[in-house]
């Protein structure tokens, strides 16, 4: 990891505590270790991402090849959507 990143730190019922990782910053590495998610998706995401700026929703994650509304829904139980300049 490059940089100090934003974790946030969020109270589950199944573990004593769940790391959420912030789409819009994360590198490719940090999305990859969601489950399901893998290198080649990470990339995906990623390279959406600088092309056409900030996902503001999970529904925006649809719009990346390969990731269908169901994944979408799986990578948002780990993920953080936030815009740069929160």
């Amino acid at each position: 990891m490059t940089g100090a990143q934003d974790i946030t730190l969020v109270a589950g019922s199944e573990a004593a505590y769940e790391l959420k990782v912030d789409i819009n910053s994360a590198t490719w590495q940090e999305i990859a270790l969601i489950p399901g998610v893998g290198q080649k998706r990470a990339q995906a995401i990623v390279a959406y991402r600088e092309k056409n700026g900030p996902f503001r929703s999970a529904e925006d994650l649809t719009r990346v090849s390969g990731v269908g509304r169901e994944t979408a829904a799986d990578i948002a139980r780990y993920a953080r959507l936030r815009e740069a300049s929160d």
